[in-house]
């Protein structure tokens, strides 16, 4: 439901402003909304530990895995149809496992790879399916009857 309503929300929003700054807005908000719980983590003792794995890990989390596949998935909703982009928005948490892989030298599970595979299955299927049905919708000719007045 929660996504749903996101889509349609960053729709309508993405027909009045360009990606980045749809991007730059929801972000801002973001940030608004979890600082509160961070700054009372913190004062209660329960501050992260910063390593430079750690900072790398989540420098890498917020550019690739957040800001900018949100940013590709608002450029989306200017592009194409909003349950089409919502359909690729599935893809992000593949991306984020495989340049873990392959950036941060993240081992990949059994599970990960059937996940990934169910994925690229659930997308595939629901970017063909659409095609497949708009295709056979501009194939179709529609009769519409005459309108005609009857003496009563």
């Amino acid at each position: 439901f929660c996504a749903s309503v996101y889509t349609i929300v960053s729709r309508r929003l993405r027909a009045k402003y360009e990606a980045l700054t749809l991007t730059t807005i929801q972000f801002t908000f973001a940030t608004l909304f979890f600082l509160p719980f961070t700054v009372h983590e913190w004062l209660n003792g329960i501050a992260p530990r910063f390593s430079p794995e750690i900072l790398i890990a989540v420098l890498f989390l917020t550019l690739f895995a957040t800001l900018f596949a949100f940013f590709l998935y608002n450029y989306a909703l200017g592009a194409m149809e909003a349950s089409k982009a919502a359909a690729f928005i599935n893809l992000i948490p593949l991306v984020t496992v495989l340049v873990a892989w392959a950036y941060l030298g993240e081992r990949l599970s059994g599970f990960q790879v059937l996940g990934g595979l169910t994925i690229l299955g659930g997308v595939t299927l629901a970017t063909v399916r659409s095609q497949g049905k708009r295709a056979v919708e501009s194939t179709q000719i529609h009769f519409e009857p005459a309108k005609t007045r009857f003496l009563t």
